[in-house]
């Protein structure tokens, strides 16, 4: 009896043991399994938000860990995962691998990651490539000068591969040989409309090159009697991106009869080759859907980073205010434009509406300070403060082989 006893405790003692370590384990298992179903829970509501979902592969849409065949490497994706502000968890994880007998150093984890000058990875890598349904639509079609261009492919295609890393102007001129001098090319047939499109710029010629690269190839696509203009402000005044915009719309005017206007920031890449740029409807808000702000419309009034406008309508509203030094306000005092003059804005779905934004930091120093006292009066300065107030002096007008840039001193 007394042995029976013994055998008895010796077994409950073991049993209790088996059911605390078990439930250790488990328990740091359930820790590692949430964070990462979270992780991927988050990646599939940011695809369904942007309506991509469906383009991309299994690979891709998995974030799943396999606990039974660690590596080195493997070990390095997983700690590379998780974020920098969750110091006390990657030390807590890190614990549990070793009582699982994973060996980890820490150190040749750390010195694993990638420098902070690596390229940035390619936006979309696939979605179709521009290059490529540039040759074929060439071999494909063959246009008349006397019939309209066909627009049978531009609904066949829809996410775009973005190629976002820097380029040299003469690795561009090299790729872009069906570009005229200042920037411009039309197919011979008889386009739908021709379309200025104006670029604000100052000292961003990395962003420049790599805008050019992939904004001449789709507008090629979408087979458009198009210019690019690059208007600089050449003085040494904050940055008036507004009056830019209208320095650059009267040059466009004077240079061609243009009846779509795309006024464009330069850090600013179409991943969706549905996004018209021959201006279906007038005022159309472009970009509801950038990289930077998570491919959602952050407000409802927003109207910045590409607007598109038939000619006769940015005269109605009289074009954008001069009066916004530094970053920021001339955008949302254009939406109140547009609807004082009762015109209808009109947006792309935000699927096809995406943007790739490319990397560029606004300091305090870029902000406007007043733009928000600016805006409150708004409404009152439409017709006293636009087009029709607008004073400048150019510098230096130049057709370059990729583009017009037009050099200018605001005041």
């Amino acid at each position: 009896m007394p042995a029976f006893k013994a055998v008895y405790g010796i077994f409950l003692f073991v049993l209790v043991s088996y059911l605390l370590i078990y439930g250790f384990i488990v328990r740091k298992l359930f820790v590692v399994k949430i964070y990462f179903e979270t992780e991927k829970r988050d990646n599939i509501l940011l695809q369904k938000d942007s309506a991509f979902d469906s383009t991309l592969s299994d690979k891709q849409l998995s974030s799943g860990v396999e606990l039974s065949s660690w590596n080195k490497s493997s070990l390095r994706n997983f700690v590379e995962r998780i974020p920098e502000t969750l110091d006390s968890a990657k030390s807590e994880i890190f614990s549990f691998l070793q009582d699982l007998g994973v060996k980890v150093n820490e150190a040749d984890i750390s010195s694993s990651k990638k420098p902070t000058t690596a390229p940035p990875p390619q936006v979309n890598p696939n979605g179709a490539s521009l290059p490529n349904l540039i040759r074929k639509m060439d071999k494909r079609f063959n246009f008349s000068a006397d019939k309209p261009c066909p627009k049978s492919h531009l609904s066949k295609v829809g996410l775009l591969a973005v190629r976002n890393t820097s380029v040299t102007v003469e690795e561009v001129a090299k790729e872009l040989e069906f570009v005229v001098n200042g920037g411009q090319w039309k197919p011979n047939c008889q386009s739908r409309k021709q379309v200025a499109i104006v670029v604000p710029f100052r000292n961003r010629h990395e962003h420049l090159y790599i805008f050019l690269r992939h904004m001449h190839q789709f507008l090629k696509w979408q087979l458009l009697d198009y210019r690019i203009f690059v208007i600089e402000q050449a003085d040494n005044e904050r940055f008036n991106r507004g009056m830019l915009m209208n320095v650059g719309f009267s040059e466009a005017m004077k240079a061609g009869h243009f009846s779509c206007v795309i006024f464009h920031d330069v850090d600013l890449l179409p991943e969706d080759a549905r996004n018209d740029y021959g201006c279906p409807s007038s005022p159309r808000h472009m970009s509801t859907a950038v990289s930077s702000m998570e491919y959602k419309l952050i407000y409802k009034t927003l109207f910045g980073g590409v607007e598109g406008f038939w000619s006769e309508h940015f005269r109605t509203v009289n074009g954008f205010p001069n009066r916004f030094w530094g970053w920021g306000g001339e955008d949302d005092d254009l939406f109140v434009r547009i609807t004082e003059k009762q015109l209808s804005l009109t947006r792309p779905a935000q699927m096809i509406g995406r943007y790739a934004m490319l990397s560029h930091l606004h300091t305090e120093d870029d902000k406007n300070p007043q733009r928000f006292e600016e805006l409150k009066v708004s409404e009152t300065l439409i017709d006293e403060d636009g087009l029709n107030t607008l004073t400048y002096s150019v510098r230096d007008y130049q057709e370059m082989p990729l583009y017009t840039m037009i050099s200018v001193s605001l005041r």
